[in-house]
């Protein structure tokens, strides 16, 4: 794969850096846990600070190792951990966007950490953010994969590493154009019809509250790459959905269906039938607090990976995000049928 191409695309069609900004490059070695590839974000860290250069920007590279983050939540004292909130701000005013390689780079990084170093942490990424709308800045969370992540989920490292850097490198003036299609689609009425295999679920929602993930910030302080899918709020669940993946924690499942009946769950059916059905089953027919539905527009996604930040946008995929006790479920489907008054959503323009 041309990581050169990949960066010339990202930084011209999507983040259009322009002359005299300055980008501040985010990497991390991965030495603290004896993983393979240390380096893994370096090689495409520089491609970024190449182009940059030759657009006359100026590339600040912010280069961190996992084992000293380590070393400072298990050696220094909340006390010394504690920083000023003008720490912040001068150094979110040090560049106009931001580029961040390592995040979700390494989940078992914050599994590690320890509960009372969380809270800080925690308090630290707000106070970061705050500084960054209240600055206007931008971010682009890049969500390169590494052995670590794909271990973390049991997939294939390989895999997963290909279907990214084909999700990175598409077309984004088409996905856009695309994206806009399908929206003009749900704005047509406000309800749609999910069918998968042969089951219909209705799907009730505000029809001015769709947020597009195209290659643009719009509204956002952030962009997620790989991007590439349409979401809206969900006001009523009804019917069945069969769901040929379901997404929780780390785990996935396969081959699911769930009856809803007026918003709520009222049955659901495993096709695979183990153990680790029990905890999904009984997380499921609890109370839902939220409720979207997502689309997947990314041409370069056609197979799952397994892991839900790509997955969700598969081209044509169909996720139904349930928020249930605080947990994220998504139920999926790749060959959903979408329908508004006979209008398949899916079908896609030129």
């Amino acid at each position: 794969m041309d990581l050169a191409a990949i960066a010339f695309n990202i930084i011209h069609n999507v983040i259009k850096v322009k002359q005299n900004m300055t980008i501040n490059l985010s990497a991390e070695l991965h030495n603290g846990y004896d993983l393979d590839d240390p380096l893994v974000e370096i090689p495409l860290l520089e491609e970024f600070a190449l182009v940059v250069r030759k657009i006359q920007a100026f590339p600040i590279l912010d280069i961190a190792s996992e084992n000293l983050r380590k070393r400072v939540f298990s050696e220094l004292s909340l006390n010394e951990l504690n920083m000023p909130n003008q720490y912040y701000e001068k150094w979110v005013s040090l560049a106009d966007i931001f580029i961040d390689f390592s995040w979700k780079s390494n989940p078992y990084f914050m599994d590690d950490m320890p509960l009372y170093y969380l809270s800080r942490y925690n308090i630290s990424a707000n106070e970061l953010w705050h500084q960054i709308r209240k600055q206007s800045k931008k971010v682009v969370l890049m969500g390169l994969p590494t052995n670590a992540l794909a271990t973390y989920y049991n997939l294939d490292y390989q895999a997963l590493n290909n279907s990214y850097l084909k999700a990175i490198n598409i077309d984004y003036h088409e996905l856009k154009k695309q994206s806009l299609i399908a929206e003009n689609k749900f704005k047509k009425h406000d309800k749609c019809n999910l069918i998968t295999e042969d089951r219909n679920l209705e799907v009730k929602f505000t029809i001015t509250d769709t947020q597009m993930y195209n290659g643009d910030f719009g509204s956002r302080c952030f962009m997620v790459l790989p991007t590439g899918r349409i979401e809206k709020k969900i006001d009523s669940l009804d019917g069945i959905f069969y769901a040929d993946k379901v997404y929780l924690d780390t785990k996935s499942y396969s081959d699911v269906q769930i009856i809803f009946e007026k918003g709520k769950i009222i049955a659901t059916d495993f096709l695979n039938q183990n153990d680790d059905n029990i905890f999904l089953n009984k997380l499921l027919m609890n109370s839902l607090q939220e409720a979207y539905l997502t689309v997947g527009l990314n041409p370069a996604l056609t197979k799952n990976t397994g892991y839900l930040l790509f997955d969700e946008c598969m081209l044509n995929n169909c996720c139904i995000r349930l928020q249930i006790n605080n947990k994220t479920i998504s139920l999926a489907n790749s060959k959903t049928k979408l329908y508004q008054h006979n209008i398949n959503i899916l079908e896609s323009e030129t």
